[in-house]
């Protein structure tokens, strides 16, 4: 225990200092993690790692500004509502969680951490529309904060955040953003400068358009968009080639030709939307595996790849279903109940089931011919 070893260091007076404030041990470990307090020191005895988990900071403790080597610093489920002018001196920092505190806005000086990789500040916790932790409320970042160049991983979920300074097409290393559950309303045009931006997450803002820029995202794999207010997408959409597209909730009533061009995308969800139809068919996606498109105003299914194993097409208005259906040698999953299907849809369904391809609800939904009790065995 730190408590209890030769304090001959300047980092292990820092420590010493620290305990006494919080009337408590922070014990020495190996590796330090953001569930626990502890501290972890180099060969040298400078501490590289500190995690003060739940020890209802309401001020950050001016000893670990003096943790020149301070790498990786965890302060999570605390009270701060601020964070001090000079955080900068802890010039060696790489990664600062601050998740469950309360934080309603960044110094200035927070873009002087010019090592950092990692940050956190998600913000209040939801279930459903209920807050149900108190977190961070940040309604705008500093202009500075592009001004972080080694940025990697930026957490900002469930914050107030109503848009992104212009700065922050500067992020050029950022590979991880997380701006889910905000008031995003618009994005800077220099948003597609983030050339190294491989995940992305804008679920749950306001966002009505994307900036034309927005395609030239060239390294996003994971582009998570749903429960926006968008209405359509830029035309040269398709230049994004990401895996994972999510545009749940939206208005959009129809999607742009180039994104039949995306070859590596593996799923797509475009459920609840007003889509009428597909720019084409579908078989273009040969890498596609799962498709949901429930809850549109969709009349026919488009020809699908042969790559394709589930398709969600239940809500439409979907009349027959396409022989191609039986030909698709992965597919697993049909759930396409709750459309005005005619007849022969339930002998194609049969074929899918006996096939072992899971059909979902749908002959639970099927009526069966009502029985004549005289025809019963037994009856003259």
């Amino acid at each position: 225990m730190v408590l209890h070893m030769v304090v001959s260091t300047v980092d292990e007076k820092c420590i010493v200092e620290l305990e006494k404030r919080l009337k408590q041990k922070i014990p020495e470990a190996r590796f330090v993690n953001e569930q626990a307090v502890g501290v972890m020191f180099n060969s040298k005895r400078e501490v590289v790692g500190l995690s003060l988990h739940g020890c209802s900071l309401d001020e950050f403790p001016a000893p670990v500004l003096e943790l020149k080597s301070l790498k990786i610093l965890y302060l999570v489920d605390n009270r701060l509502k601020l964070l001090p002018g000079d955080i900068y001196r802890l010039e060696s920092l790489q990664k600062l969680d601050l998740w469950k505190n309360q934080l309603q806005s960044l110094p200035e000086s927070i873009g002087n951490l010019k090592q950092l990789k990692k940050l956190y500040l998600t913000g209040n916790e939801k279930a459903g529309d209920e807050e149900i932790v108190q977190g961070n409320t940040i309604a705008k970042l500093p202009d500075t904060i592009g001004n972080l160049a080694s940025l990697e991983l930026l957490h900002l979920a469930n914050n107030r955040l109503t848009g992104l300074p212009s700065s922050f097409g500067n992020l050029s290393n950022l590979k991880n953003l997380y701006l889910q559950d905000n008031l995003i309303e618009k994005l800077p045009s220099s948003f597609g400068a983030l050339k190294g931006l491989q995940v992305l997450d804008l679920s749950k803002n306001d966002l009505k358009s994307l900036p034309d820029s927005f395609c030239d995202l060239a390294s996003l794999e994971q582009l998570l968009l749903g429960k926006n207010e968008l209405r359509a997408l830029p035309d040269a959409f398709g230049k994004l080639q990401v895996k994972e597209l999510d545009l749940n909730g939206n208005k959009i009533g129809a999607l742009p030709a180039s994104l039949l061009g995306i070859k590596e995308l593996k799923t797509l969800n475009v459920s609840k939307n007003g889509l009428t139809s597909f720019p084409g068919p579908l078989s273009t996606l040969d890498s596609l595996r799962v498709l949901d498109a429930s809850q549109n105003l969709l009349v026919v299914i488009p020809e699908l790849p042969v790559s394709i194993q589930t398709i969600e097409l239940y809500k439409n208005r979907i009349t027959s279903l396409p022989e191609m259906l039986k030909s698709l040698p992965d597919l697993k999953h049909v759930e396409i109940v709750n459309n005005p299907l005619g007849p022969g849809s339930k002998e194609l369904m049969a074929t899918l089931k006996d096939k072992g391809v899971d059909t979902g609800l749908y002959f639970a939904t099927v009526k069966k011919p009502e029985e004549n009790p005289f025809d019963q065995p037994g009856n003259v």
